[in-house]
């Protein structure tokens, strides 16, 4: 009996020990957690205040220019009639990589459709602007670009009645080249992105043209697995030609072609 006794109190501490143990670990594990919400809620105000403390969907139907943003008057930037443009994030107080660039209805002054932006391409990088507009007005292009790179493409088509649909048009590009691209035989761009769409140094036009009717997008771009060319090794580079029907939002014809080049 007193053996029995014995074994008991020495189960008895080890039980305990396991059970304090389990609550440490559970501990460290509620405040990793808390650690991991405290980061997703700092990500979502840092994008908030990029937006003038808004968030883009909040910001879509404003009346009022969002703090840290301004139109841009350059020939090109308004759409031929003269009646849209573009409002993007200028100075410190917004974080150009993150905050979308908006389509706006110049007067009376209305916030119309916020582009796409793809935080994994950009994170916090200072990005350019660049827009295309139809010669009727009815569709516009816009490109971000940063680091030799796109790092976001948003189509937007204006209708008569509704908001204006929006394409993600770097999404569809990714897309529709990725069939062309040879898993395993190339290190990736990085471990969200197999690659990504360089930034070109053509003229505009030469890579994007809509058509005279407006109703198509040609397109004619380069991706690849290293935008800056440094460093050694095999490189991937892939060119898509397609045609993108504004009207259906989707491709017309498109055709992807890859290579992969040693260094």
């Amino acid at each position: 009996m007193d053996g029995c006794d014995d074994a008991d109190g020495h189960g008895g501490a080890r039980r305990d020990k396991e059970v304090k143990e389990g609550a440490e670990s559970a501990n460290e594990s509620r405040s990793g957690t808390r650690i991991v919400l405290a980061l997703c809620l700092w990500f979502v105000l840092a994008a908030q205040a990029a937006a003038g403390g808004k968030s883009p969907a909040t910001l879509v139907g404003t009346t009022e220019l969002p703090t840290g943003y301004a139109m841009d008057d350059r020939e090109g930037e308004s759409s031929p009639d003269g009646q849209f443009a573009f409002i993007s994030p200028q100075g410190d107080t917004v974080d150009r990589g993150r905050a979308s660039h908006y389509l706006v209805r110049r007067d009376p002054f209305r916030i119309l459709a916020a582009s796409i932006v793809r935080t994994s391409s950009a994170g916090h990088m200072d990005t350019e602007r660049k827009v295309l507009w139809s010669s009727d007005s009815r569709a516009a292009l816009l490109l971000a670009e940063g680091d030799r790179r796109v790092v976001g493409a948003t189509l937007f088509e204006l209708r008569a009645s509704g908001q204006p649909r929006r394409v993600d048009l770097y999404g569809a590009i990714i897309e529709a080249l990725a069939p062309k691209f040879p898993t395993g035989k190339v290190k990736p761009f990085g471990k969200s992105e197999r690659y990504v769409l360089q930034e070109d140094e053509r003229d505009l036009r030469e890579a994007w043209s809509f058509t005279r009717s407006g109703r198509l997008l040609m397109i004619n771009i380069f991706a690849t697995t290293q935008p800056r060319m440094l460093g050694e090794g095999a490189v991937w580079s892939g060119e898509l030609e397609g045609v993108w029907d504004v009207a259906a939002g989707r491709w017309g014809v498109v055709q992807g072609f890859g290579k992969v080049i040693r260094r």
